[in-house]
């Protein structure tokens, strides 16, 4: 796609006044803070999402370092066109104020899948790791492994307001790539799928664990 219809794409409907109210609309939220650009807005015809650029800087670091549990995002992903393409679509789960599209497949390869399924009898054995990022900690459990490549990805937002031209306002809450299902043998498709769990702490009892590099600090603690 060349530069010009790249650039029109992200700013899709988007002009100083409808700046001018998200930025206004962020003001009055005691949530949020930040300043409001053409460029960190998205639209389409049905919503405007304002993903600021320390939004997507931390959802970035969070999923490019691969000697932590979690999927990575393929090199050179375009995160603003990947959410401009969800934002076209229907979102498949709502709940309360979010709008999320989950685990939705794309023609090409967004990351590389951390999440493997185990007998209990095998995961009990595993290392545990609590996550750093989340109040209180959640435990997973971890071991050597290799990430698979996977085609889906997942965007989660919340609804914050309405604009004028009756579009519905989001905030970035979270972006990653992975499916929501994992198969407990992928060599053998017959046996079935896992579905994961809305939050990590319940991985382990569902028989999930992260694949992680042999050489990761984090197995050597």
């Amino acid at each position: 796609m060349k530069r010009k219809s790249l650039i029109k794409l992200l700013i899709e409907n988007i002009d100083k006044d409808v700046v001018n109210q998200v930025q206004s609309i962020v003001d009055e939220n005691q949530y949020l803070k930040g300043t409001v650009s053409e460029e960190s807005l998205i639209g389409s015809k049905k919503y405007v999402l304002w993903a600021s650029t320390d939004g997507l800087s931390h959802i970035k670091e969070r999923h490019e370092d691969k000697n932590k549990p979690g999927s990575l995002f393929v090199e050179g992903l375009d995160f603003r066109k990947v959410m401009a393409e969800l934002l076209e679509m229907e979102p498949n789960e709502l709940q309360d104020s979010k709008i999320k599209w989950i685990a939705i497949e794309m023609p090409s390869v967004t990351g590389y899948s951390g999440l493997s399924y185990a007998s209990p009898e095998i995961i009990t054995q595993m290392k545990d790791y609590t996550m750093p990022d989340r109040g209180g900690g959640e435990v997973v459990k971890v071991s050597p492994g290799e990430r698979d490549p996977t085609n889906y990805i997942s965007l989660v937002t919340r609804n914050i307001g309405k604009l004028s031209d009756g579009r519905e306002l989001l905030s970035l809450i979270t972006f990653y790539p992975g499916a929501n299902h994992i198969p407990k043998d992928p060599a053998n498709p017959s046996v079935g799928v896992v579905e994961v769990p809305s939050t990590r702490s319940a991985f382990t009892d569902a028989g999930l664990y992260f694949s992680i590099p042999p050489e990761s600090p984090i197995l050597k603690q």
